[in-house]
């Protein structure tokens, strides 16, 4: 999976990094929902952490890129993005009914939103886990032409 480059038409808007790794699929799947909620605040209060400000506006138009550090053996693919659910819906939009941990880096996931998820394993030493997130916009010169 390859990083969105400005060749490509996109620009680094956020970067941050966790203290750990995101979780997989498997295990999102088999956590009871208090459980869920419950972590999907924690990650709400790393993400405030790693950034520091949220957003004023959230992005319109998106791409996202997940470096997970983790020892071997490595997840599987669809693990690892099916394991980016709960940091996508912090990443979100807040809605209080919906979506409570949203902090508003991105509009939504929709597909017209979020254009494209990419994630990719990397390795680290035991107990030295972390998530690298970087969100993409279009680059500048195609937002210009785009309101145009």
């Amino acid at each position: 999976m390859t990083v969105p480059d400005p060749q490509e038409g996109w620009e680094l808007a956020y970067s941050m990094r966790l203290p750990e790794p995101t979780v997989l699929l498997n295990k999102w799947q088999r956590m009871h929902y208090w459980r869920r909620s419950g972590y999907k605040g924690r990650l709400q209060w790393l993400v405030r952490e790693a950034h520091g400000v949220v957003p004023s506006q959230p992005l319109a138009r998106c791409a996202i890129h997940v470096t997970r550090g983790n020892p071997k053996p490595f997840p599987d693919e669809d693990g690892l993005i099916g394991g980016l659910k709960p940091l996508i819906d912090v990443l979100s939009g807040f809605h209080p009914k919906v979506n409570p941990h949203g902090l508003g880096f991105i509009l939504n996931d929709a597909t017209t939103c979020l254009e494209r998820l990419t994630a990719e394993p990397v390795q680290t030493q035991p107990r030295h886990g972390f998530t690298l997130v970087e969100i993409y916009q279009p680059a500048a010169l195609q937002r210009k032409k785009a309101t145009a």
